[in-house]
């Protein structure tokens, strides 16, 4: 519903809210009259006098957050990107800056971009993780630059480890110590012949 104002007070509403609609007015759940078609915003009348104003509701974007990583591991000191997702699930188009905030609420990586009404767009970000082992919790947001408002916040978990290191670098040489074992069995088992 409209909002109606009186000396800049809200005092009731209206439905419907579609501009060039007639409708009616209501004060605490009560109609007390009806409107003519509306403008985008105009005067309130009772019996023929000015009693207030009105003003529709301006159609606005709101972006949400569809698609992150909601948990990551990483090396000490590494460098890392992820990617998000942010969809347009508002009224009109709009600009939208996704910031990557890391565990102290410091602002890593933003970029702002366009997006139409109903229209996902990706956006990719670039890190570096902490120096020091540790669960780390990071954030990433969706400010909406038409309302400069948050419109959605979502929560990263930061794994930074040196044991993640070790793990990399064996599933990196496993396939070649599978190789030696083989080779090496067989080695012995000509050798037993």
């Amino acid at each position: 519903m409209g909002k109606v104002y009186v000396d800049s007070y809200e005092v009731g509403s209206f439905e419907p809210q579609t501009e060039g609609t007639s409708g009616d007015v209501y004060v605490d759940n009560y109609n007390v009259g009806s409107f003519e078609p509306l403008a985008q915003s105009g005067y309130v009348y009772t019996d023929s006098y000015q009693v207030g104003s009105y003003s529709l509701p301006v159609p606005q974007p709101h972006f949400t957050i569809i698609s992150y990583p909601s948990s990551l591991v990483v090396a000490p000191s590494q460098s890392f990107s992820l990617k998000v997702t942010v969809k347009n699930d508002g009224e009109a188009d709009g600009n939208v800056t996704v910031k990557l905030r890391d565990h102290n609420n410091n602002i890593v990586d933003y970029k702002t971009k366009s997006i139409t009404v109903g229209s996902l767009v990706e956006f990719e970000f670039s890190a570096t993780s902490p120096s020091i082992d540790g669960l780390y919790s990071w954030t990433v947001e969706a400010f909406n630059e038409s309302t400069s408002q948050i419109d959605d916040k979502k929560t990263i978990k930061l794994e930074v480890s040196r044991f993640y290191v070790i793990m990399q670098q064996l599933l990196y040489l496993l396939p070649q110590i599978i190789i030696i074992i083989l080779i090496v069995t067989l080695i012995l088992s000509l050798t037993k012949e």
